[in-house]
């Protein structure tokens, strides 16, 4: 049960670390050969995937407190 608990941790810390990492390189990600508009509409779509990254790194953090929750408080 435990084990569970730890590979969701590491299943957070890893979408986590891309979340983040795609939020302060979006701009650093996108093609220079796109035009501008294209170029900005890329930039925010890797923003919001980082940003989708990071939610989903919150939800395995929560399921990760809820399992070490229950396996100590169920002993």
């Amino acid at each position: 049960m435990i084990s569970s608990g730890f590979t969701a941790l590491i299943f957070a810390a890893i979408l986590s670390a891309i979340g983040v990492w795609g939020r302060r390189n979006a701009d650093k990600l996108v093609l220079s050969t796109l035009s501008p508009r294209a170029q900005k509409a890329k930039e925010q779509s890797m923003r919001r995937g980082a940003i989708g990254c990071q939610c989903g790194a919150a939800v395995f953090f929560g399921l990760a407190v809820m399992e070490f929750v229950i396996a100590f408080t169920h002993r």
